[in-house]
């Protein structure tokens, strides 16, 4: 949408009507949600119909996938507005968005990794060593230093959280098809970080990349 927005010709026709850049932007960006909005709400709520006169199963919190991957489209747009504004090249916005995909899966999945081994070895360390030194849980049994586990941490939190979405994601559909043994066995009985922080931290995120892709929009040439 946006690369072919800035091309020669389709912006001089959309600038000379009543409406500024940074709006026209806006509306572009909320257009593109909406789409995805709209068809992610037809495919889950047909999936959900189908399983529930096919099998019998109508699990609610199958429901939860649309506002999640709702909100989890609208951090990569975000991005790739940005990058799309910035290059006005619409492969460079596209690989801009996987790139930001690929990160944030990352550093959440090495996140949770790290979290649970420093769990378990805490665990085993009270359990066989109780009086050890406060020195001896300076490397973890990945063979890192605290302080990489730290930033890890760090980073996790403070960028947008598509991790911790797909995790809400597979919560909300084991919830509706496994019991509860087979979910503690999954361990999605475990505790996910409150919704109100993901989803505060996502949408600060959001308007972040919007405004700095506005402002970027609104001081270029042509």
């Amino acid at each position: 949408f946006v690369p072919n927005l800035l091309r020669k010709g389709t912006l001089d026709l959309y600038v000379v009507k009543p409406i500024g850049r940074s709006e026209l932007l806006a509306y572009k960006y909320i257009g593109g949600l909406i789409f995805v909005f709209v068809l992610t709400t037809v495919t889950v709520a047909g999936v959900w119909v189908v399983i529930g006169l096919r099998a019998g199963v109508w699990a609610p919190e199958f429901l939860l996938l649309i506002p999640i991957l709702t909100l989890y489209f609208a951090i990569l747009y975000a991005v790739s507005v940005l990058v799309g504004v910035l290059t006005r090249n619409g492969l460079v916005a596209i690989l801009g968005a996987l790139f930001a995909w690929g990160a944030l899966t990352l550093v959440g999945f090495l996140n949770d990794e790290i979290r649970n081994v420093r769990q378990q070895e805490e665990q085993l360390r009270q359990a066989l060593a109780p009086g050890s030194s406060p020195e001896d849980a300076q490397r973890s049994a990945l063979g890192l230093p605290r302080w990489i586990e730290t930033t890890m941490h760090a980073l996790a939190t403070g960028l947008p959280r598509g991790h911790d979405l797909r995790s809400q994601a597979e919560r909300a559909i084991s919830r509706g098809v496994l019991t509860e043994q087979q979910l503690k066995a999954d361990g999605h009985d475990q505790p996910l970080p409150p919704w109100g922080e993901t989803i505060g931290v996502s949408l600060a995120w959001i308007v972040l990349l919007l405004g700095l892709a506005c402002w970027r929009f609104e001081t270029r040439d042509g």
